[in-house]
């Protein structure tokens, strides 16, 4: 009940995020993906730059409000369905940080391509 709970609550909290996680990182991600880092890819190359914004707006507070590896670790599991076993705690914000890391470059790449398209 208590996973559910907290499902609920960053579902309420962070929607882009949590729709962003659970639709790649679910139960079978490794069979469609193979690697968690080629799922985030797979959601940042199919996710609009609206969505991706979201997410990494989602991803940003949060990695700024949990300071707490362990606490961490539990929402992404428990609160965003993300179906990874960190062998550690960091390995999880390590995870968040990579995630993070992917949409904010993909954002930016997506801006300097309008911005040159905008010059001609």
């Amino acid at each position: 009940m208590k996973g559910e709970r907290l499902s609920e609550e960053m579902e309420r909290r962070h929607p882009a995020l949590w729709q962003f996680f659970g639709c790649y990182l679910h139960q079978d991600w490794p069979i469609f993906h193979g690697t968690p880092d080629d799922a985030v890819d797979t959601a940042v190359a199919e996710s609009s730059l609206d969505r991706r914004r979201a997410a990494r707006r989602d991803l940003a507070a949060l990695l700024a409000e949990i300071d707490d590896d362990t606490r961490l670790r539990k929402v992404l599991n428990d609160g965003f369905g993300v179906e990874l076993s960190f062998r550690k705690a960091a390995d999880a914000r390590r995870f968040a940080e990579r995630a993070e890391q992917k949409l904010s470059a993909s954002i930016r790449t997506e801006f300097d391509q309008n911005r040159k398209e905008h010059r001609r």
